[in-house]
């Protein structure tokens, strides 16, 4: 998850449980049944998403949770909220590919997808909606693969094809088989065995 849109009417409830559920995502040791959340790739991933923690704090931004290099070795990072970010923060407009999720209130359906469709990536995008108007809406998003009400579903031969800066190439399905290749028409001559 890169940028969370919520409602005004549920915001102050849905970030209430987003911490609640962030205190309950421990780092450490990916052997340790109790981990939740792994070291990040290296230091260089690690200090881009602190920097990005740290641009929004110093543009704005409340940090819920988190938002701190933890002590020790390895290059972990908690699971961090922010409340009040913008576009003017990195965390809004760059894939800060961490456990951080900056919400940003809306007041309507139709402003968070104009907001999301906004970014120059389009990896996935996710919509939790009990009005049926909102799925038709949701596929404005210009995402490689557009989940409603659940997150990471699916199923064996889903074509996945992610959208702008987010990359290119496709997979999943035989169209993603199709896209790879090209075919080739090839004529031989009878050959005559000697």
């Amino acid at each position: 998850m890169e940028r969370v849109y919520v409602h005004r009417a549920i915001a102050d409830r849905f970030v209430d449980a987003l911490v609640d559920a962030a205190r309950g995502y421990t780092y450490g040791d990916g052997r340790d049944a109790s981990t939740v959340l792994g070291p990040l790739v290296d230091r260089r991933q690690r200090d881009l998403v602190h920097g990005h923690v740290l641009d929004a704090a110093a543009k704005g931004a409340r940090i819920r949770i988190g938002g701190e290099v933890p002590a020790g070795p390895g290059f972990f990072y908690p699971a961090t909220v922010l409340t009040g970010v913008d576009d003017s923060m990195a965390v809004m407009t760059e894939e800060t590919f961490g456990p951080v999720a900056p919400v940003r209130v809306v007041d309507s359906f139709k402003e968070g997808v104009k907001l999301a469709s906004r970014s120059r990536f389009g990896l996935a995008a996710t919509v939790y909606t009990g009005n049926p108007d909102h799925v038709t809406a949701a596929r404005a998003i210009p995402a490689g693969l557009l989940w409603v009400n659940e997150w990471q579903g699916g199923g064996p031969g889903r074509l996945f094809e992610p959208a702008r800066d987010s990359g290119m190439g496709a997979w999943g399905a035989q169209a993603a088989y199709d896209a790879a290749t090209r075919p080739a028409a090839i004529r031989t001559a009878p050959v005559q065995r000697s």
